[in-house]
């Protein structure tokens, strides 16, 4: 019985994980937007989204850069566990979209 509880509460977390966003509040203090553009960036295939004329260039700001860089690495690499979303305790798995006007988040 323990164990088909157990079962059953991974899947309803990896199910609802969807997305990997950066905090805002977690960004101020470790100010690792730029640490976490650079490694999500320097494993990804692209960064062309966050480029300008990319779809995720504007607001031009680091924390946005950051969150949509590191959504794409998680999703390249590793959405299979919620707990792959943590670029040194900076960033959140969530289940609510964190896309706005053309920048649409991988799910």
């Amino acid at each position: 019985m323990l164990r088909n509880i157990i079962k059953l509460k991974i899947i309803y977390t990896n199910s609802l994980t969807k997305f990997c966003k950066n905090s805002a509040r977690l960004m101020k203090v470790t100010n690792g937007e730029t640490a976490n553009i650079n490694f999500a960036c320097d494993h990804l295939l692209s960064c062309e989204k966050i480029q300008p004329h990319g779809s995720c260039y504007y607001p031009n700001t680091a924390i946005n850069h950051a969150s949509a860089a590191m959504n794409l690495y998680y999703h390249q690499y590793m959405r299979k566990h919620s707990w792959n979303c943590d670029f040194g305790n900076s960033a959140l798995s969530t289940i609510s979209d964190p896309s706005y006007d053309n920048c649409t988040y991988a799910s």
